[in-house]
């Protein structure tokens, strides 16, 4: 696996966590992991993409109204009947 974006022979966009990431702390300080061109969550943003400063989108709508009041969810609008969106403001 390639740690520099530029090197790579392959366009990553992963889903959920990146491979090589720690699910609550991001990417490693060294070693190999992939270093993606964008990321999607799915459902919410992981805690491990609070640095991350590249292109992220939110997929689905999975989370009932109600459930995200009662855990202070603050997710994303999705405009009609879209099922990803662009953060903006990670």
């Amino acid at each position: 696996m390639h740690t520099d974006q530029d090197d790579n022979e392959y366009f990553a966009v992963p889903k959920a966590v990146t491979i090589g990431w720690d699910v609550e702390n991001g990417a490693p300080s060294e070693g190999s992991y992939v270093h993606p061109h964008g990321i999607i969550s799915l459902t919410a943003p992981k805690l491990c993409v609070k640095e991350w400063t590249g292109p992220h989108f939110v997929g689905g709508r999975f989370v009932p109204k109600r459930l995200a009041e009662e855990h202070s969810l603050r997710l994303p609008k999705y405009p009609d009947a879209h099922q990803i969106v662009k953060l903006e403001d990670v």
